[in-house]
């Protein structure tokens, strides 16, 4: 069973490892189709964030589809509730941060889910699916920039990026240490979409792409020290090169 998520179409299920695909069926009941992040908790819950955050809310265009915040199955993707804590007051508006769920990660050893939003990183801890619904989220990092992206390694270290810095978390998400800046092998403080992969073989070896304001490939780095240091392993530049560009041409 796999399920995929589109800016455009909903809520896309399979049932044969990736060979059909058929509409979740409650596609037409969700308030918001641009799903942008999934990801799944180690007690199996399922979560969607919604919103087109890269390209309405960042100013790299003109017709992203704004969201409605995130969504949850406890049944195995059977049926998906929105969390009400996440829904923004005006969808609309660029300033409430739930409009756009830029990215999704659950811890995978504590009751614990991130979400990098319109305006930062929001965590939330729970005892239960039910519990989730009700919990307070909170804001582990004292910043109100784009919320770019959340990773987190097996070894439950936590990777963010808000608006042009970097962040890591050694604590399950209780303090974040500002690692990016602008000295040799230090992870760039670069302006606009960034993304960030960590192996799953090795916690120590993580991965960083980020483009400029045309959404052309900048750099690619990579750090084999769990980011304490990095270095460029591709160069950007390339006319046809765009892998998170919406054209295929720079």
């Amino acid at each position: 069973y796999m399920i995929a998520g589109s800016v455009s179409g909903g809520l896309w299920v399979s049932n044969d490892a990736g060979s059909n695909w058929s509409e979740h069926p409650q596609n037409q009941d969700f308030e918001a189709l641009a799903i942008n992040s999934v990801t799944q908790d180690k007690n199996g819950n399922i979560f969607f964030g919604t919103g087109e955050g890269f390209y309405f809310f960042s100013g790299q265009g003109s017709a992203g589809i704004p969201g409605e915040g995130i969504y949850m199955s406890s049944d195995n993707g059977a049926t998906f509730e929105l969390l009400p804590n996440t829904k923004p007051s005006d969808p609309n508006n660029a300033a409430d941060g739930w409009a756009a769920v830029n990215s999704l990660a659950a811890h995978p050893t504590q009751n614990i889910l991130y979400a990098a939003i319109g305006n930062g990183i929001r965590q939330v801890n729970y005892t239960s699916a039910s519990d989730i619904l009700t919990a307070e989220w909170t804001a582990p990092i004292n910043s109100s920039g784009e919320g770019y992206e959340i990773a987190i390694g097996a070894n439950g270290v936590v990777h963010a990026v808000v608006s042009s810095q970097y962040y890591r978390s050694d604590s399950n998400g209780a303090n974040f240490e500002l690692k990016s800046g602008n000295g040799i092998g230090q992870f760039p403080a670069a302006s606009n979409r960034k993304r960030i992969a960590v192996s799953p073989t090795n916690n120590d070896y993580i991965y960083a792409v980020n483009v400029d304001g045309s959404e052309c490939l900048r750099w690619v780095i990579r750090s084999t020290d769990g980011g304490d240091t990095w270095e460029e392993i591709g160069a950007g530049g390339s006319d046809f090169f765009a892998p998170l560009s919406n054209s295929a041409q720079c």
